[in-house]
């Protein structure tokens, strides 16, 4: 026996893909206006869980928050030096 395709949990995230947060918050939001028995939080859970298999839309953030810290851009020597110098002039 087979469920029906909108009852099973699928996980469509490979381990390197990063949640697209627009593309869950889009289909949230267009859900939770076609069906009023949900909230908008109970839709986001519920479209992270079907997009990419994870429990809930606060785990998507934090997923996506994770991914973009632990590729930080490498400043050239350059501008770190501009950077630096910065500090000392006043903002006005």
């Amino acid at each position: 026996m087979t469920l029906p395709a909108p009852l099973t949990i699928v996980s469509h995230m490979n381990n390197h893909e990063v949640p697209d947060l627009d593309l869950i918050k889009r289909q949230a939001k267009t859900r939770s206006k076609e069906d009023g028995g949900m909230t908008y939080m109970q839709c986001l859970d519920q479209v992270a869980r079907e997009l990419y298999g994870l429990r809930h839309f606060h785990e998507a953030r934090a997923k996506a928050k994770h991914a973009a810290s632990a590729t930080p851009a490498s400043a050239s020597p350059l501008q770190y030096y501009l950077r630096t110098v910065q500090e000392y002039y006043l903002d006005f």
